[in-house]
């Protein structure tokens, strides 16, 4: 018989580290998004608006499945809602940990959620789930059989798949990458000494001091006045030097630099787990712009990985600068579950009937 346990503090938590970690191993959905490491950091430093909310799905006395969750007070369409999402729903994807019984474990989560909160959600947001999983197609069985109304947007993934060779990975994007990059490389090589590396297995004592160096990089870049910037604020700061240390632990943190004479002008935040890369933080000095030092650190990190075993870059979230060497995505969804409450009903209506209008309006006014 299956029975779920409600887990609100990370005191509570921790002592499901392992068996998290094992499942999000063993299951195909999982990811350094879903890590245990990551989603026990992001509720540290960014659950401060709201609640999480992991449910631990037991059989009998063994755990085979968590969901691990944020409640919040948010919007949709701009209309204010309560809403449910997957945690680090700001930073990654996410999606339910199960690597057994899927079929059944993922109803009885959902039936769990939208039952047991009532009247404490207007809208359940899961980003992430791969449309080709086994996860996305019980779900939307699932939702087949529920009262509730849905929506699912598309939501692509950048990749590069790993297999064959750097050159040909430079051809697939025609003469343009390729002439790009040797230019860029040959350019800087005239009027620098340039070193790249890559920092893996870093001593413990010594983590504090390499975050310290790509905060500083942060601190000058142009990304330093976004939100999203490693040195934006307390909390983002906070969260990059917490996985820093964490992901280290565990052998999975991955720091690639770029340097120009000695100083580091740039640099690539990563995770390696289960032979995939995922970059997840870059920037670089402003004053070397014209060298184009971010594209040469992303540029050189890529044909080092064409070079050892890994199977697939990740790079979510969507930038227009990824379009210069990125090609393929992967097939995800955000889905979009509402509730019979008022504020989910204009949410619903905002969201996918007027704005959705008014764009459409719009355009055809500037045609």
């Amino acid at each position: 018989m299956m029975t779920i346990r409600e887990i609100t503090t990370l005191e509570e938590l921790a002592d499901y580290r392992d068996v998290w970690n094992k499942l999000n191993s063993a299951g195909c959905s999982g990811s350094a998004f879903t890590a245990f490491e990551w989603v026990t950091s992001w509720y540290k430093w960014y659950s401060f608006s709201g609640m999480p909310l992991v449910l631990v799905i037991y059989d009998e006395e063994k755990e085979i499945g968590f969901a691990p969750l944020y409640v919040w007070k948010g919007t949709l369409g701009k209309i204010a809602v309560k809403r449910i999402d997957f945690a680090g729903y700001n930073l990654g994807v996410g999606s339910f940990i199960v690597s057994e019984r899927i079929n059944e474990v993922v109803p009885e989560l959902m039936n769990y959620l939208t039952r047991r909160f009532g009247r404490k959600w207007d809208v359940i947001v899961l980003k992430g789930m791969l449309r080709a999983s086994a996860q996305f197609s019980i779900f939307s069985e699932w939702l087949r059989t529920s009262k509730y109304a849905a929506m699912i947007e598309p939501y692509d993934i950048p990749v590069i798949k790993l297999q064959g060779a750097w050159e040909d990975y430079l051809k697939g994007f025609g003469q343009k990458l390729k002439h790009t990059y040797n230019n860029k490389q040959n350019q800087v090589n005239k009027l620098y000494s340039v070193e790249f590396k890559r920092l893996r297995a870093i001593d413990e004592d010594d983590v504090e001091s390499c975050v310290d160096m790509i905060v500083g990089i942060a601190r000058k870049s142009w990304k330093n006045d976004t939100d999203s910037a490693i040195s934006s604020n307390a909390h983002v700061e906070g969260f990059y030097r917490q996985i820093a240390r964490e992901f280290n632990r565990k052998g999975e943190l991955d720091l690639a630099l770029l340097y120009f004479d000695n100083k580091p002008v740039a640099y690539l935040f990563g995770l390696c787990t289960e032979n995939r890369y995922y970059a997840i933080d870059t920037a670089y000095l402003d004053e070397f712009n014209k060298n184009s030092p971010g594209n040469l650190v992303n540029l050189m990190l890529i044909r080092d990985l064409f070079d050892g075993q890994h199977d697939l870059y990740i790079n979510d979230g969507y930038d227009p600068y990824k379009n210069r060497f990125i090609a393929d995505s992967l097939d995800s969804s955000i889905i979009f579950l509402f509730s019979n409450s008022l504020r989910a009903k204009i949410a619903y209506m905002v969201k996918f009937k007027l704005l959705p209008l008014t764009e459409k309006l719009v355009r055809h006014k500037n045609y």
